[in-house]
């Protein structure tokens, strides 16, 4: 693997991860909400049970990634 390569991965969450990820990082629904680009409705469905597509696993993983960098 060269310099300019970089393996990415993510974790596949569930409602209650995404939840206790998000209280972690001391955000409200909406403003993770507004990080990613969807409803705040949509952040509590997946709290609460609702499947998390993939393309949604992937970009919460990478606003988690990035707020555990900033810590």
């Amino acid at each position: 693997m060269d310099n300019n390569t970089r393996l990415r991965l993510f974790v596949v969450m569930d409602g209650a991860e995404l939840k206790l990820l998000r209280q972690k990082f001391n955000l409200k629904q909406q403003e993770l909400a507004d990080k990613i680009g969807t409803k705040q409705q949509r952040i509590s469905e997946w709290e609460n049970g609702a499947n998390i597509s993939p393309v949604y696993q992937r970009v919460l993983s990478e606003v988690f990634e990035k707020l555990k960098k900033e810590e």
